[in-house]
């Protein structure tokens, strides 16, 4: 009887040993999201052609051009008039006098409603015009205690102190100012969503110190020229340094305008991150994919439960054992 009840219990034991540790015969798997997949449930053919319609009807040239690679990349043999059309419109005089006049209103305004006036305000800040325009005006608000676009200001900071060190690193800051410049655009043209513009400040503070205006003169555009290199000493790059990096990443691959319109999907670090390793795949289409499948492009890969192959050896184990404790525990009485 006491063998009996004592092989019982050892089965029980096993058993239950074996229950308590199932966990570790289950392991999490990372599954990247299949944006294909999701392009073409939701990107049909009918439904490209009417993005590139209503592109085209609102004089988005450059995003019914996108739709339309989107299309032949998804293998769709997309309606031969619209995307004449499309030619057409990008290449009408009316268009180029435009773009020409929009490259002019973001150079001296440092706005963009398109890619031409974003080219514009890039220049504009690559020729120190941007950046001194809006450090003497935001600058001299700060000095006078009014109220300033602190955003506004420190980007222009670190604009005035990156093309110093443009120039004396043989452009190798170059893509930093790039994606101050885009992000500073981006804030004045209403492309930031509030999540990451609140991301940004908070780099923005402790990538520079405000006080430098107290000590350098900045009473003019000349003297600000002329004062710039006193600005880089005032400059901590570390903590904005990836994000400028990134954005400088989505202007290359997809392009100026494009880039405008995925930030206006970003919340975070890590979407933003999503997004650039979204546009080495997709390049110039990076804001139409971003367009037809919203927040879900962005994100991260999904962590799966998955049984390993001595999973199911574990279930046998624990039934063979409950049923030799069972066993046992029927004979002692029986």
């Amino acid at each position: 009887m006491i063998i009996r009840l004592f092989f019982s219990a050892i089965f029980a034991a096993l058993a239950f040993g074996i229950y308590l540790n199932l966990d570790n015969f289950i392991y999490k798997e990372k599954i990247e999201p299949n944006i294909d997949l999701e392009l073409r449930e939701k990107a049909s053919k009918e439904y490209i052609e009417a993005q590139i319609r209503e592109a085209l009807a609102n004089n988005r040239v450059e995003e019914a051009k996108e739709f339309i690679e989107l299309g032949r990349s998804l293998n769709y043999t997309l309606d031969k008039n619209l995307t004449t059309a499309v030619e057409n419109q990008s290449n009408s005089f009316q268009k180029r006098f435009n773009d020409l006049k929009d490259f002019a209103t973001g150079f001296i305004m440092g706005e963009a409603k398109n890619g031409y006036s974003l080219a514009g305000s890039i220049t504009s800040d690559f020729t120190l015009v941007g950046d001194i325009r809006d450090l003497y005006k935001e600058g001299g608000k700060y000095l006078n205690n009014e109220e300033y676009d602190k955003f506004i200001l420190t980007l222009s900071i670190i604009g005035v102190g990156l093309s110093v060190t443009t120039i004396t690193s043989l452009g190798a800051s170059a893509p930093l100012k790039v994606g101050a410049s885009v992000l500073k655009i981006a804030k004045r043209s209403k492309f930031l969503t509030k999540r990451f513009s609140r991301v940004l400040i908070i780099k923005l503070n402790r990538s520079v110190d405000l006080r430098i205006l107290k000590r350098v003169d900045i009473s003019s555009f000349n003297s600000i020229r002329r004062n710039s290199k006193a600005f880089i000493n005032s400059i901590n790059l570390a903590p904005i340094k990836p994000i400028l990096k990134d954005v400088n990443t989505l202007y290359k691959q997809s392009s100026l305008m494009g880039s405008l319109r995925v930030l206006k999907y970003i919340d975070n670090e890590k979407e933003l991150a999503r997004a650039v390793k979204l546009s080495n795949r997709y390049k110039k289409q990076t804001p139409v994919v971003i367009k037809v499948l919203g927040k879900s492009a962005l994100r991260g890969a999904k962590l799966v439960a998955k049984k390993s192959r001595y999973f199911f050896w574990a279930i046998g184990a624990i039934i063979t054992f409950s049923l030799f404790s069972l066993y046992f525990l029927i004979r002692l009485f029986w």
